[in-house]
């Protein structure tokens, strides 16, 4: 699991099984079960999921590609 905190900015293609944001993500994004963004969180750049959670106040610039879970 990848958690970026509120304070964290990461500017890279990021890839694991989990990811949740508060701080800051720029680049492509690929968790092979789901994305949380927070409130506090930034997403700029193309997601690729399962599940993808989005909750209000947070920012997201990009696209989204739901993919299948792995081993399904």
């Amino acid at each position: 699991m990848l958690t970026i905190g509120a304070n964290g900015v990461v500017e890279a293609d990021v890839e694991a099984k989990e990811i949740r944001v508060q701080g800051k993500l720029n680049g492509a994004t690929k968790a092979r079960d789901r994305i949380e963004i927070g409130k506090t969180g930034s997403v700029e750049g193309e997601v690729t999921t399962s599940r993808i959670a989005v909750e209000d106040g947070a920012v997201f610039r990009g696209s989204v590609n739901i993919a299948t879970p792995e081993g399904k």
